[in-house]
């Protein structure tokens, strides 16, 4: 008897390549993502140790301000220090929103690998299950034939001794 091969054996390697490319992808998202978090970590910290070097300065400084050892001139320089500090602060913060934009994007794109990926195994999975459905008719099928070929053959015995 001649075993048929499944008519749709491309397209199950096809849709078994696709898995594994999906596979990669989500992978490379998710350390793409983890990167992202792991920047968006470092310019949170960055900007709480700005903040609290600045605030560190400023109490220092307004505690001698209050002990009276602070000439005019040292006061015009700090309000120049607290500019530039307020500006170091601000840009400490819009880098940080970078981040946490880049990290949006990243676990968006992670995301979407994942629907990507479960959506290809789905469709793998529906190959391999039709292919297990196929196989079953051909077995099926198979054993049919052997049957009647053993009951033609019991036929023909019968009939000969009859």
């Amino acid at each position: 008897m001649v075993r048929r091969r499944y008519p749709l054996d491309a397209l199950g390697r096809l849709r078994d390549q696709r898995v594994e490319q999906e596979t990669h992808r989500v992978a490379a998202r998710t350390v793409e993502a983890r990167r992202a978090g792991e920047r968006l970590a470092q310019a949170a910290a960055a900007r709480q140790a700005e903040e609290a070097r600045v605030q560190a300065v400023l109490a220092e400084e307004a505690a001698r301000a209050d002990a009276g050892t602070v000439s005019a001139g040292e006061l015009q320089g700090l309000a120049r220090w607290q500019e530039r500090a307020a500006e170091e602060v601000a840009a400490s913060r819009r880098t940080e929103r970078a981040r946490e934009a880049e990290l949006s994007q990243a676990s968006t794109a992670e995301r979407r690998a994942r629907q990507a990926l479960a959506q290809a195994d789905a469709d793998a999975n529906a190959v391999a299950r039709h292919r297990a459905g196929w196989q079953a008719e051909q077995d099926r099928a198979a054993e049919l034939a052997l049957e009647d070929q053993a009951l033609e053959i019991w036929m023909a015995r019968r009939g000969g001794r009859g």
